[in-house]
């Protein structure tokens, strides 16, 4: 439970701290058992962690470990790996979900925008209908007074719902 409320907190640092930790512990472990006796250790250590890396990802095969412990902390690395992997892109997805308040955010603009397009519709048809309304009244030799004698009726098309349904 601890492990699940660190990693919902703060899954960056939890899943850097584990890589760190988990390569620096194998690199030293293949550095002191792949080393040579009378040289220094510390000399060895980018050679070994690029060994440890690279046997855990792509696996280049240019260095190996020679000796037992420093296969075994290979494959430690190997079988840690993926779940490590899995960590981060668990934990990018969940960064990306959207929070309640987002979808909240969300849904209004969406409402927002049938809504311009609902009113650009409705004064689309108004358009034509007052066009074509204009024009019947041009045609009957009525002109453009006050006279209502010239106007139709409006229907509105169908597939126009109205707002909130």
């Amino acid at each position: 439970l601890a492990f699940k409320v660190a990693m919902t907190r703060n899954p960056g640092a939890i899943i850097m701290t584990i890589v760190a930790l988990l390569l620096s512990s194998t690199t030293y472990i293949v550095r002191i058992a792949e080393g040579p006796a009378a040289m220094p250790h510390s000399k060895y250590m980018w050679n070994q962690l690029w060994v440890t890396l690279t046997q855990a990802t792509t696996g280049y095969g240019e260095s190996v470990p020679v000796t037992h412990i420093g296969r075994a902390a290979v494959v430690v690395v190997m079988l840690f790996m993926p779940l490590i992997i899995a960590f981060i892109t668990a934990s990018t997805t969940k960064s990306l979900n959207l929070t309640p308040d987002e979808v909240t955010l969300m849904r209004g603009i969406d409402s927002n925008r049938l809504r311009v397009r609902l009113l650009s519709a409705a004064a689309s048809i108004l358009q034509h209908w007052w066009r074509s309304a204009a024009g019947n009244r041009a045609s009957n030799g009525r002109g453009g007074g006050r006279r209502r004698q010239g106007y139709h009726t409006m229907s509105i098309p169908s597939s126009i719902t109205t707002y909130g349904e």
